[in-house]
């Protein structure tokens, strides 16, 4: 009976050692640890939109600091594995995405075009009255007859598949929410003969010839127009 008594003072002194040993192994994760985990994997979005380069950036600064935090508290906090985890990745991804983005960047452009910005370049530029006749910008004006190349959002119409004309507007909020653009942020595309193209919603990429014409001015009937030479789906933002 004895030894019975004693086996199970001495399971039981074990099982309390064990006990207080789990609880004072647990180390505390700072809130930072898996915030920068979750940053470094969706920075992988820095491939395809700018966003993800934003969100890259972030995970660098907010894991830079959940390291150093963790690295002074001397082995009393948690969290390191997930933390260098998500720094290495936010690192990686806002590098692969820099290049990425700049090596579409600087190959895209049609030989033969000029780039143009949609929104700073045209849009801006408002309409002007002279003589009491509306006219385009003088800046605008200039490029006419030039073959440029910008990037915008096709408006979205009955017709997805082989369209031969479309809308291009300098932005997407018109496009999906339903709103009426004004005349300066849209250009009427008209693709060259036997060339026809499909309804994308994300941001495409076209190459034409310029034209501006004020002659029969009204809604959804634009007074830039381009006579389209190119088109894709744009593989950068900018």
């Amino acid at each position: 009976m004895s030894s019975v008594s004693n086996l199970t003072q001495a399971l039981a002194a074990e099982s309390a050692d064990a006990s207080t040993a789990s609880e004072f192994d647990y180390k505390p994760m700072p809130v930072l640890a898996p915030i920068t985990f979750l940053l470094g994997l969706f920075s992988a979005l820095g491939l395809i939109v700018v966003v993800g380069l934003l969100l890259a950036v972030l995970g660098i600064i907010l894991g830079t600091i959940c390291v150093m935090r963790i690295r002074k508290s001397n082995g009393t906090m948690g969290g390191s594995l997930l933390a260098n985890t998500g720094l290495t990745l936010s690192s990686v991804m806002l590098v692969a995405g820099v290049s990425w983005n700049v090596y579409f960047y600087t190959t895209e452009l049609p030989e033969g075009f000029e780039r143009v910005n949609f929104v700073k370049e045209i849009s801006d530029y408002q309409f002007m009255v002279k003589d009491g006749q509306p006219q385009a910008h003088p800046n605008v004006q200039a490029l006419e007859g030039k073959r440029i190349y910008l990037k915008g959002y096709m408006y979205p119409q009955r017709q997805t598949e082989e369209l031969t004309t479309f809308l291009l507007l300098k932005d997407n909020q018109e496009c999906c929410f339903g709103g009426q653009p004004e005349l300066y942020d849209m250009i009427g595309v008209k693709m060259e003969e036997g060339q026809t193209v499909d309804y994308h919603k994300g941001l495409v990429a076209v190459g034409g010839i310029l034209r501006v014409d004020f002659s029969d001015p009204g809604q959804l009937k634009p007074v830039y127009k381009l006579e389209g030479l190119h088109f894709k789906r744009a593989r950068t933002a900018f």
